[in-house]
């Protein structure tokens, strides 16, 4: 055990660049010598010389071109598990503007609060097209539901909350949270 302390000790000395008595780096140790051989014997060593000036390294430099000034998008925030996709607006409910623009073709996901027992969705099934899976449209999780702009038009979509039943299996009170937002296609 003692040997391999050693044997570790004179390698971690050698790899910092350790220097004999006179200034001149100190030789490795062979295997052989850390595994308690004979000493090696001594050679001479060369003047070490000096090491390279540090060259400059220059800085790197960047131009930035001016961008075109573009409208504000809608609230697009997301969530952890649901990043959008290219070109697709992302919408957490409730919405920070009541109205949003799409093009046709492009697609709109709407993300739901997750504190209810279920959803319910309307909207102008003329402009909307629904992406989501039918058996998710009450609970749509936190990918929320996809809708694809179809034609031009304006439509408002009508998000609400499912109670949990009451004892009775009838709903409790009136619809615990109410969302509407305004979509307006373009070509």
């Amino acid at each position: 055990m003692r040997t391999l302390l050693l044997a570790g000790m004179a390698l971690a000395l050698a790899a910092c660049g350790a220097r004999d008595l006179r200034g001149s780096p100190a030789p490795a140790p062979s295997p052989s010598a850390l595994l308690g051989a004979a000493p090696p014997t001594p050679t001479a060593t060369a003047k070490a010389t000096a090491p390279p000036a540090p060259t400059a390294i220059p800085a790197p430099s960047a131009t930035l071109a001016p961008t075109a000034a573009l409208a504000p998008a809608p609230t697009v925030a997301a969530s952890p598990t649901s990043l959008p996709a290219p070109g697709e607006v992302l919408v957490t409910l409730p919405p920070a503007a009541p109205e949003v623009t799409l093009t046709v073709g492009q697609v709109i996901r709407l993300i739901p609060p997750q504190d209810a027992a279920g959803w319910n969705i309307s909207y102008s099934g003329d402009i909307l097209a629904m992406l989501t899976a039918a058996d998710r449209l009450d609970r749509p999780g936190d990918t929320g539901w996809q809708l694809r702009a179809m034609r031009p038009g304006q439509t408002d979509v009508m998000v609400t909350s499912r109670p949990e039943p009451c004892s009775t299996n009838q709903p409790c009170s009136p619809p615990v949270m109410q969302f509407t937002l305004s979509v307006i296609v373009r070509t």
